[in-house]
């Protein structure tokens, strides 16, 4: 099955719940596995113009993604 989405969108990943729900009628594990790789950028070459966006996206999408995949469906 496929659901293509933003792990960042509380809609998407609402209708990724319900999607699995429709299909397989509960879930017995879940298993987080977004996430964006920074292609190996050393922190000391990343300018201070671009720090916080490349800081954002990484954190944003890797824990933010995760933490919300969870909670959506905890319940």
């Amino acid at each position: 099955m496929v659901v293509q989405g933003d792990v960042t969108s509380i809609t998407d990943q609402q209708r990724f719940r319900d999607a699995v729900i429709d299909r397989f009628g509960r879930v017995d594990s879940l298993v987080g596995v977004q996430g964006i790789w920074d292609w190996n950028v050393h922190t000391i070459d990343l300018p201070l113009d671009t720090f916080d966006t490349a800081f954002n996206e990484v954190f944003t999408g890797n824990v933010k993604g995760y933490l919300l995949l969870a909670r959506i469906f905890a319940r």
